[in-house]
């Protein structure tokens, strides 16, 4: 452990899961998901129909990678944060305060703040080059959902919010796992359902 540095699972009995800051937007709601045209009666052979196309949940993807979330205070160095990174290979961590969610911090973030600018990752404060507004999604977003707001923004993470609790985080490779596994999925039940 690493000075102001924690771990937390959000599965683990007695776990207090970061909640979300005032300054966090949630935009999941006002992401657009591409619409997919199903053959009639395919949803029967085990799709999940949603609004015109085949989809899966937040909660799902989480179900199955699991609920672990890494965060550092905004006070700890720039070092210690890329220490949590690389101890867990995950490429951002959250920044929260008083159990807030106030940020989150990336390897892009040190790459741009910090070697290009030639600053000092151990005496470099988290709170210097973090990104403050977080976009979030909750358990019942669809992953394409997440894809769109990815993409939209530029960004590899997203922080799963229930109610102002922070229940997990979501990367894009996460997201396109989930999408490889839903085609493969479609794309057999559409070869099933054409043979018969």
């Amino acid at each position: 452990m690493l000075g102001p540095v924690s771990q937390r699972t959000a599965r683990r009995p007695g776990a207090v899961p970061c909640a979300a800051s005032e300054i966090v937007r949630t935009r999941a709601g006002s992401a657009r998901r591409p619409r997919t045209r199903i053959p009639a009666g395919f949803a029967t052979l085990g799709a999940t129909e949603m609004e015109g196309g085949v989809t899966r949940t937040v909660k799902s993807l989480l179900d199955a990678k699991g609920r672990s979330i890494y965060d550092v205070a905004p006070d700890a160095t720039v070092y210690d944060a890329l220490s949590v990174m690389a101890e867990h290979n995950v490429g951002a961590v959250l920044v929260c305060e008083k159990q807030r969610l106030v940020g989150i911090i990336s390897e892009r973030d040190y790459a741009r703040k910090i070697i290009l600018l030639d600053r000092a990752s151990r005496e470099t404060p988290v709170a210097d080059i973090m990104t403050p507004e977080v976009e979030t999604v909750t358990e019942e977003s669809s992953v394409d959902e997440c894809m769109a707001l990815m993409t939209e923004g530029h960004f590899r993470h997203l922080p799963v919010l229930e109610g102002d609790k922070v229940v997990g985080v979501i990367s894009i490779g996460d997201v396109v796992k989930t999408v490889i596994e839903v085609q493969k999925s479609l794309i057999g039940d559409l070869e099933r359902y054409i043979t018969g």
